[in-house]
């Protein structure tokens, strides 16, 4: 299965509020060290929904070096300038997720 397919069943089975299998789908992708940034995305939002901080701040800090990458390939200033405004998103949530941990 490809990750775009893992991507597209993920969601299937976050419609059909089957999270788990949505959350094994994603966890795929990240293990496959996949670009593309979907898995991760999803991933994030359902676990902070969890309030499992653990695995947030880990997919977290698995998607910030891809976020990174992105914005240096970033092709116009407006895809720069939005990419880094999620980069800095993503950085400020593992910043607040850190200290509540201290």
């Amino acid at each position: 299965m490809k990750n775009s397919e893992r991507n597209r069943n993920g969601k299937a089975f976050e419609k059909l509020k089957e999270i788990d299998k949505a959350i094994e789908l994603y966890e795929m992708n990240v293990q496959l060290k996949c670009t593309i940034g979907f898995s991760h995305i999803r991933l994030i939002q359902i676990y902070k929904k969890q309030k499992d901080k653990i695995n947030e701040l880990r997919i977290l800090n698995a998607y910030l070096p891809i976020m990174q990458q992105k914005v240096k390939e970033a092709s116009s200033s407006l895809a720069r300038a939005e990419r880094q405004f999620r980069l800095e998103d993503v950085l400020s949530s593992i910043a607040k997720i850190k200290s509540s941990n201290d």
